[in-house]
């Protein structure tokens, strides 16, 4: 009896422990967001932008299908494209980040366009938003509002 109970003692903590290790690996997503930012606006700019590192910790690709925020009227993805000499902004339907890879959503290139913001976002100010995954899982950011370096 005394080598069970000694046996038990030693073995429950260090089962405890690998499944409080595998907790903390689950417990991670698979899409890892950092530097997020968006500029901060004049108040008369109906528009502002949002930019961020999103990492693709899996081995599979990840597509985020739609981002919605309580803090504007719409948000919609935009890449910036040349055609004959003239930049535009052309609308995404999603964001597709490879597995492993990392994907720069940065000024002039890729970005997240916040549409009628309500209210004037000041430096210090977070704006949320909600990405949602093609697997249907959703995942809350909140992008804080810079004074934007000229």
């Amino acid at each position: 009896m005394t080598f069970s109970f000694r046996f038990a003692r030693l073995f429950f903590p260090a089962l405890c422990l690998l499944f409080a290790a595998v907790g903390v690996q689950a417990a991670t997503p698979a899409l890892s967001v950092s530097r997020a930012w968006s500029p901060e606006a004049p108040p008369v700019v109906k528009v502002l932008a949002a930019y961020m590192l999103l990492e693709n910790r899996s081995d599979a690709d990840i597509t985020i299908k739609a981002i919605h925020s309580p803090d504007v009227d719409s948000v919609e993805i935009h890449s910036i494209r040349a055609k004959d000499g003239m930049m535009s902004m052309v609308k995404q339907d999603h964001l597709r980040i490879p597995a492993g890879k990392t994907l720069s959503l940065q000024p002039g290139e890729i970005h997240i366009m916040l549409i009628g913001p309500h209210k004037i976002f000041r430096d210090g100010d977070l704006i949320s938003l909600t990405l949602t995954l093609d697997n249907g899982e959703q995942q809350q950011i909140d992008v804080p509002v810079r004074k934007r370096d000229f």
